[in-house]
């Protein structure tokens, strides 16, 4: 119910499900905070969403029939990944090899669907991407405002070592992004 794109990640149907007020909703969400009346349209819009997703019961599937707004959200899908495979190792730990085999395999296959679709080869960092009203569009689009969702992915342990290097390099260890005299600034 949580992959209305078929494409193996989770999406979420409001901002509030995650990082609310993250600025890459902004354009999502066709506000830009920095100019009047950015924040008052901002707020309108929040409400928009909540009153739509009220109205179906917070079900994925109207959202999907309905075609309104869906998000992929970096850190979401991360985390996400994440608990499924320390929920894996859980399992192992009670001894159902099973159920740990399965709810691994699903950890791998969101991380797999992570740097499929949310990577950035030519910035090389990853990024959420969305549906609006009226979708399915040609592709998603992607939000290409650097924050510290982006690095979510790797606390799986699942990315592949060069994207983890250019993020780790690129952005985490560069002045131009994340580093600071004072440890990390996001």
């Amino acid at each position: 119910k949580r992959n209305p794109l078929d494409d193996g990640l989770v999406s979420i149907g409001h901002p509030w499900e995650t990082c609310e007020a993250a600025p890459y909703f902004d354009e999502a969400l066709r506000i830009n905070i920095n100019i009047p009346p950015g924040q008052w349209k901002f707020e309108v819009m929040y409400h928009v969403i909540m009153r739509k997703l009220s109205k179906h019961g917070w079900n994925m599937d109207e959202v999907v029939r309905r075609k309104e707004f869906v998000f992929e959200d970096v850190l979401f899908n991360g985390v996400t990944a994440l608990a499924a495979i320390s929920l894996a190792d859980l399992w192992k730990k009670a001894g159902d090899l099973t159920k740990a085999a399965e709810v691994e395999r699903t950890g791998y296959k969101l991380s797999a669907a992570i740097e499929e679709h949310l990577w950035d080869a030519e910035r090389g960092f990853f990024y959420p991407r969305w549906q609006d009203e009226g979708w399915p569009f040609p592709e998603p689009k992607k939000s290409f405002r650097s924050v510290a969702n982006g690095v979510a992915p790797l606390l799986t342990g699942l990315v592949s070592e060069d994207k983890a290097m250019r993020v780790i390099d690129e952005y985490i260890d560069s002045e131009k992004h994340f580093a600071c005299p004072y440890g990390i600034s996001f």
